[in-house]
């Protein structure tokens, strides 16, 4: 017997490019990624880090790719903000899925859950908007800058910053004038070209100590063919862009004298109020006078609304979250239906899962709480990657009786900078409910997937 449990009210749409892979349990798309904290870049932030459905996290935006049993289930969200004293932003998700014969299906049952289509609508008031970023992002350029030019002068003149090093500097002067008088006491048998080369380079970082963000191009144009050690650290060259704030906490000093008076709020907030239907669909046997007319398939489908608050709180690296919803959901439970033909001694029996009973949807309340927490580790060995992690709570009570609980511990690990951010992550789940046609379950996800990052 395979069973279907309550749609989700409220639930909806995951926002990376992702191919989902279940080790456990049925196939089913999973999550996206990492958001950019307030802290980083100030962005719009508020984006689910895992994507989960049933998270009452921001929405984000992108596209996801869902590959299960019997088809492909493709959903897309997206979220933009405008400029309002009160309502400033909206999100929408919506799902779609094809059969295993590659044909458009508008809903569609699967193993997973009722609903094949799926949505969710809303408006609300962010907080993110309201904060002025202008001195921020300049106050996180020049800190960038002065980092480049530590690490320029330091490649060209050969020698190491150690972390307590990097963490007494103030500005980048120190480590020019150390570089130069390194460079201006090398060996008599010294390439004199090289020699002059880089300690010319040297000097032009020293007369742009007052502005490095405006020498940084020419420099590094010279740097491509001067010293391939010293290019690495200009951001053309490929390196990794480390965040302002993983920044800070390697050069604490000169983070405190720029960025610090500028720095942005801890505390951030999004509420959003969102319509959330669920189109629902499956085949059933008619029930009269308690006897299942097993013989004649019928086929039931319905809209069901459902209306959603959604609450984010977010400090720092921690992001909480609370939805509460209410509205009509379905409870479907799947059955083996077999015809059986015996000729002779022989029996062939051809079977087909259907519902006995048409289905009945019922009033549900719900509530959703999520706890993220990015970056999990500001060690150096996970300066390239964040990792992060995440606890989700959902509890349903549809007014016929009965619940379901459900816990899911995202684990996921992201780059830190990338144009497409890329997530790979494992998400224990555990699922409980009444229903006594229903077992209890626990299923593994490994998730990994991309998607472009939230918009500034």
């Amino acid at each position: 017997m395979k069973s279907k449990q309550f749609p989700r009210i409220g639930e909806f749409l995951s926002t990376g490019a992702i191919l989902g892979l279940l080790t456990m349990g049925p196939l089913q798309g999973a999550l996206g990624a990492a958001p950019t904290t307030p802290a980083d870049s100030g962005s719009t932030g508020g984006a689910d880090a895992t994507q989960n459905f049933v998270s009452p996290l921001g929405l984000g935006s992108g596209a996801t790719i869902s590959v299960t049993q019997k088809g492909v289930s493709a959903t897309a969200s997206v979220e933009s903000q405008f400029v309002s004293p009160w309502v400033n932003y909206w999100q929408l998700g919506l799902s779609g899925t094809t059969n295993t014969n590659g044909q458009a299906a508008v809903y569609s049952s699967t193993d997973t859950g009722a609903p094949g289509f799926k949505g969710k609508l809303g408006i609300g008031r962010s907080s993110f908007l309201a904060t002025d970023t202008h001195l921020y992002t300049a106050a996180a350029g020049k800190l960038k800058a002065e980092v480049w030019c530590i690490n320029v002068a330091a490649k060209l003149a050969g020698f190491n910053i150690s972390q307590f090093d990097a963490a007494q500097l103030t500005s980048c002067r120190p480590i020019v004038e150390r570089a130069i008088a390194v460079v201006q006491a090398l060996p008599s048998g010294a390439d004199p070209k090289t020699t002059a080369t880089t300690l010319a380079l040297l000097q032009e970082l020293q007369q742009g100590l007052a502005d490095e963000s405006a020498i940084e191009d020419a420099v590094c144009n010279k740097l491509k063919t001067a010293s391939t050690a010293a290019y690495s650290a200009c951001p053309d060259s490929g390196a990794v862009d480390i965040s302002v704030e993983d920044l800070g906490r390697i050069y604490s000093n000169i983070y405190a004298r720029i960025v610090r008076p500028t720095a942005l709020p801890a505390l951030y907030y999004k509420i959003s109020f969102n319509y959330s239907p669920s189109l629902v669909s499956t085949d059933y046997r008619a029930v009269t006078n308690g006897v299942a007319n097993l013989a004649t398939n019928s086929h039931w489908s319905s809209l069901l609304n459902a209306f959603a608050v959604d609450g984010s709180l977010y400090y720092k690296a921690w992001s909480f979250g609370l939805e509460a919803a209410y509205g009509k959901t379905v409870n479907i439970v799947e059955q083996n239906v077999c015809n059986t033909t015996t000729s002779g001694t022989f029996t062939a029996q051809q079977c087909k899962n259907a519902m006995i009973g048409k289905p009945n949807p019922a009033n549900t309340a719900s509530a959703t709480g999520a706890i993220s927490f990015t970056p999990a580790s500001n060690a150096a060995a996970t300066r390239l990657f964040r990792p992060g992690l995440e606890l989700v709570a959902y509890f349903e009570h549809p007014d016929s009786g009965g619940h379901k609980t459900q816990l899911s511990l995202p684990l996921y690990m992201a780059p830190i900078s990338a144009p497409l951010k890329f997530v790979i992550g494992l998400q224990p789940m555990w699922t409980w409910t009444t229903e006594p046609k229903q077992t209890n379950d626990f299923s593994v996800f490994l998730f990994v997937g991309a998607r472009p990052s939230v918009p500034n």
